[in-house]
C-alpha cells in the first residue's frame, strides 16, 4: 500500500530476486534498444549487489525457476562480468627461504588461493600493458551496492516526485 496526503494506491512489489533475474534476462531479449539493455543491467546489479550482501545464493535460486533457454540468456547477461585489478608489489619484507612467486600477479591469486580456494579458483594471472594484474570472474554475489550513489539517486527521484511528504 503507497500512502500519500491524496489517499492509498494498492501496489504490487515483485519479488526482488525475480525481478532482478528478470531485469537480466530482458537486458539479453532488447536487440535494438542498447541504451534500454544497459539500464536493465544496471537496475539488476542493484539489485543484485544488496541480495548478494543479504541473502547469498538466492538470486541463482531464482535463476534456476526459469526455462533453460532463459537460463541461458541470463548466463550470455553475466558472462562478460570481470574485474581486472593491478597488483602491486608486497609491501612486507619477503622471507629469504619463503617459496612465494615473485611476478606480482601470481603471489597474488596464490595468496587468494590460500585464503578462500573458492575465489582463487576464479582469478588468473596475467599481463595487461606491461603490469602484472588479476583478473576475476565475478560472481554475482561479488557485485556490492553504491549505497552512496543509491542515496543520490533516491533523492534525486524525490525532487523530481510530484508528491511531496508532508
Amino acid at each position: 500500500m503507497l500512502l500519500s496526503r491524496h489517499g492509498a494506491v494498492p501496489v504490487r512489489v515483485p519479488d526482488a530476486n525475480r525481478f532482478a533475474a528478470h531485469k537480466l534476462l530482458a537486458s539479453q531479449l532488447r536487440t535494438n534498444d542498447s541504451t534500454k539493455s544497459i539500464e536493465d543491467l544496471q537496475q539488476a546489479a542493484v539489485v543484485i549487489g544488496f541480495l548478494g550482501e543479504h541473502h547469498p545464493g538466492s538470486i541463482e535460486e531464482a535463476c534456476e525457476a526459469f526455462p533453460t533457454s532463459a537460463r541461458n540468456r541470463v548466463k550470455r547477461a553475466v558472462a562478460p562480468l570481470v574485474d581486472i585489478k593491478e597488483a602491486v608489489g608486497s609491501e612486507a619484507p619477503r622471507q629469504d627461504d619463503a617459496s612465494m612467486p615473485r611476478d606480482n600477479a601470481k603471489r597474488v591469486l596464490e595468496g587468494a588461493r590460500h585464503l578462500s580456494p573458492m575465489l582463487g579458483n576464479r582469478m588468473v594471472a596475467a599481463r595487461l600493458d606491461g603490469s602484472a594484474v588479476v583478473i576475476r570472474e565475478l560472481m554475482l554475489e561479488d557485485l556490492k551496492l553504491d549505497a552512496e550513489g543509491l542515496t543520490e539517486r533516491v533523492s534525486e527521484c524525490a525532487r523530481d516526485s510530484s508528491v511531496s511528504p508532508e
